[in-house]
């Protein structure tokens, strides 16, 4: 019985994840950035999450590079450091990567916010020999 309630929970988490759509934020030489809307906050001052996959469709490994930026009012409110992955040739597991972009400072209910907005910036793509 335990076993069927945790196969029941699971598919339901699945379906639950997986159902929300994924929305283009930037497409560029070959390098797609997908995200999905977070979810509306629980509490007041939820930390702002965005589920992000970065997908190469090149047929060669690349390096990506890249921070992102909060804006409120076209104003920084906070940046990501740099991120740097490396996405092996399109048809493989890996040439897709998803990304959890968390904030410190701005919750969930800033992004339904139409002053604000989010960029990545400081994009760097690098033909790469291999992915390790």
């Amino acid at each position: 019985m335990k076993k069927l309630f945790l196969m029941l929970f699971l598919l339901s988490s699945f379906s639950l994840v997986f159902s929300q759509e994924y929305v283009q934020k930037l497409s560029k030489e070959g390098i797609l950035f997908e995200y999905k809307l977070p979810e509306k906050a629980s509490t007041k001052n939820e930390s702002l999450e965005i589920q992000m996959i970065v997908s190469n469709t090149n047929k060669y490994p690349t390096r990506v590079t890249f921070s992102v930026e909060y804006l409120l009012n076209g104003e920084l409110q906070e940046a990501m450091d740099k991120t740097s992955i490396c996405l092996v040739r399109k048809g493989f597991p890996n040439a897709k990567q998803i990304i959890f972009l968390t904030t410190q400072n701005i919750d969930k209910n800033s992004f339904d916010n139409p002053k604000f907005d989010w960029k990545i910036e400081d994009l760097s793509i690098k033909k790469v020999e291999g992915c390790k």
